[in-house]
């Protein structure tokens, strides 16, 4: 820096010092050449030397503005406000010390003036503290910084105001105390900080999700060189289970090592925290292992769930409605999300355990108390009534999309961005799958949700959760009504292979699989590219799915990609077109050892429709026998799938019907046509040449 540059940066400052309050920015933007890290550096240099001329007022003010050019806002605070946030900080800071933390005394004074609890008051407490701090005797110093720590925690736990503004003044406050106070001067307190830093770094809302974990684990592990477990035997428990919660969510590194690490600090915890000594901490560890096991990579998914379920129901049993009402709820949530994913038992069973556990939370976790948590249990209530099996379909749905739009209401991009995405994503989920409405309608809804959870979900900070929105846009641009059906398939292909590039076999078998069979469906629909390829692309796609998707692994997903496989045999080119079709009813017959009509009658139907197909155009064996098996089927779907229920699954049995019975042998030809013609006509009710061109074309040919 030149000595003409740096006197330019000191008339500048001046101009500030003497201008009147408001006019900062306009000063600024005047001199917005002057405006970079030097401007920064020498105001940060006049600040100091007018703290130690003792001229406070001025130092504030100005290191007040340097925090603001540094922030990402670059809003200026200007001289009368700073004055404002420095006598708000001092009041509250004295009744915190008068009532010795007291949180009633502190959140009505907060409350009172929640205009200024905001980020500006963060920049404030940080510049204020290292300005004011230092002039102060050591004891005096001690004294203020202790109740600057009570204050933080205040703060942080604070239920009004803004969530994401809360936590970075408590963060700033924490740092200040780490700056001007060494672990040396007393090393309990400081490594209690460290806790507290992590924690809020744990939950912080602003910066970058993964550099904000990996400040947290930092803290902890500070934490940590002072709680030993012989010392400090509580604080070592408390702070392994904090450490545990860190590496649970962390982005960087693997994902399995992550939930593995955090698994060990939760039982390590456990080690301190026994159910008979700190009854209430052990359920809170084994409520986080639950978490864990949930998410866990490692080991087999349905041992890792039934071992998430243990871990809750061992909360429960401490954590009563009755006596601990919010632990009791937060744990009834935990609960519900592994049912929703249980893999043993019966699957309807397992879905109705969730949503009544997600309804018990709500009787908890009002909007109005506990506004995060109800949002958080909407949307897992959401989740339950997407893949619910019993009760109506299109009921469900619609549950699910209510729930979807109530989490929402809070979960805005703004203060809880991952959050906001993660709902957005259940609820293209929803509106993919929905009855009610028009589907090309519906179609869009779901899509815009995708994209809109996408522009949170980046495949550099959120891998896995990118590679699930890619995976589901992937199947709403395969179902896509609006738009050239060629090109909607080429996008559903591009979203499956993008979601392939994270959802490796080795790394996420089950995804990758999920993923192919939906490589595969797409492959056999395309229209660009050879037909004949195409379809070998989907068979080898559902053959790679069904490396991994086992009968007894994985008898719903077996069963779906073997449905798939089917299809993809009747329509295939090469090979012997007699031996493609026995492959496509062997695929059918054993995709209906899972799907019973009892268990999962939609799935049932959809595959008996397939059935009737095949058989329709089966070669070997009698002609006629064939199309009575093929009619068989079809009446077999139209006991599932009604006008009303799923009008355009019902249209397509009634055309497969039509065109079984234009072909039947047996019977009278006369009797056969009039069914075949009440069949297209039933049909054609619902395909029409608007919404469905092509199917109502081939109806019509029909």
């Amino acid at each position: 820096m030149n000595e003409a540059r740096r006197q330019a940066y000191l008339n500048l400052i001046d101009s500030l010092l003497i201008s009147p309050s408001g006019e900062e920015n306009q000063i600024l933007q005047a001199n917005s050449e002057l405006v970079d890290a030097g401007l920064v550096q020498v105001m940060l240099e006049r600040a100091n030397d007018l703290r130690n001329d003792y001229y406070l007022d001025d130092a504030n003010y100005l290191m007040t503005i340097a925090g603001s050019l540094l922030s990402t806002s670059n809003t200026i605070i200007d001289k009368s406000s700073v004055s404002a946030y420095i006598n708000f900080l001092i009041k509250v800071l004295q009744a915190t010390a008068d009532s010795n933390g007291d949180r009633k005394v502190i959140y009505t004074l907060l409350r009172d003036n929640l205009n200024l609890v905001n980020d500006d008051l963060a920049v404030v407490v940080r510049n204020w503290a290292m300005v004011t701090l230092q002039k102060e005797t050591q004891e005096r110093r001690i004294s203020i910084i202790a109740t600057f720590v009570n204050l933080c925690l205040a703060i942080d736990e604070f239920y009004l105001g803004s969530r994401a503004s809360n936590s970075e003044i408590a963060i700033a406050g924490y740092e200040i105390f780490l700056k001007l106070f060494t672990r040396y001067e007393d090393s309990k307190k400081w490594a209690i900080v460290q806790n507290n830093l992590g924690l809020a770094y744990c939950k912080r809302i602003k910066g970058e999700k993964a550099e904000n974990l990996e400040k947290a684990i930092a803290a902890f592990q500070s934490a940590l060189s002072v709680f030993t477990c012989e010392a400090f035997s509580e604080d070592w428990a408390t702070t392994q289970n904090n450490f545990g919660i860190a590496y649970r969510k962390r982005i960087r590194g693997e994902k399995a090592d992550n939930l593995e690490k955090a698994i060990a600090l939760y039982q390590a915890s456990l080690e301190v925290y026994t159910r008979k000594a700190f009854p209430q901490d052990w359920a809170w560890t084994q409520n986080n292992l639950a978490a864990a096991y949930l998410d866990r990579i490692r080991g087999e998914k349905a041992d890792n769930l039934e071992m998430a379920i243990s871990a809750c129901k061992a909360a429960l049993e401490v954590r009563s409605r009755e006596v601990f009402p919010q632990d009791w709820a937060n744990t009834q949530n935990s609960l519900a999300v592994v049912y929703s994913n249980r893999i043993r038992g019966e699957k309807a069973d397992n879905l109705e355990m969730a949503i009544s556990s997600c309804k018990s939370a709500l009787e908890v976790y009002t909007r109005e108390a506990f506004p995060q948590d109800w949002a958080n249990a909407q949307n897992n209530l959401a989740e339950a009534y997407l893949n619910r099996i019993r009760g109506e379909k299109a009921d469900n749905l619609e549950m699910a999309i209510s729930a979807c739009e109530a989490a929402l209401e809070v979960r805005t991009r703004e203060a809880f961005p991952q959050d906001w995405a993660r709902t957005h994503n259940n609820l293209g989920l929803a509106y993919c799958h929905r009855i009610r409405g028009k589907t090309a309608d519906n179609l869009e809804m779901a899509i815009f949700a995708y994209e809109a959870a996408l522009s949170v979900f980046t495949h550099e900070e959120f891998p896995e959760d990118w590679a699930m929105t890619q995976n589901n846009l992937g199947i709403a641009y395969s179902k896509r009504i609006r738009g050239e059906t060629a090109d909607n398939l080429e996008r559903a292909i591009s979203a499956y292979e993008a979601a392939l590039e994270v959802r490796s076999r080795e790394a996420f078998s089950q995804d990758w699989a999920q993923t192919q069979n939906n490589l595969g469906l797409a492959y056999s629909k395309r229209i660009r590219g050879e037909k004949t390829d195409n379809l070998e692309m989907a068979i080898s796609a559902y053959e790679a799915a069904l490396e991994v998707r086992s009968r007894e692994a994985f008898p719903k997903g077996w069963a779906m990609t073997q449905n798939n496989l089917a299809v993809a045999y009747s329509k295939r080119i090469r090979g012997e077109t007699a031996d493609n079709l026995e492959m496509a009813i062997s695929a059918c017959e054993a995709a209906l050892e899972v799907y019973t009509r009892e268990a999962f009658p939609q799935n049932w139907a959809n595959t008996q429709n397939n059935l009737a197909v095949v058989y329709s155009k089966r070669i070997r064996g009698e002609t006629a026998d064939n199309l009575e098996m093929a009619i068989s089927a079809c009446e077999a779907a139209l006991e599932v799938y009604t006008r009303e229920a799923f009008p355009q699954d019902w249209a397509n049995a009634q055309n497969n019907l039509a065109e079984a019975y234009l072909n039947r042998i047996r019977g009278e030809k006369s009797d056969n046509l009039e069914m075949a013609i009440s069949a297209c006509e039933a049909a054609l009710s619902v395909l029409t040449r608007e919404a469905f061109p092509f199917e109502w074309a081939m109806t019509q040919k029909n």
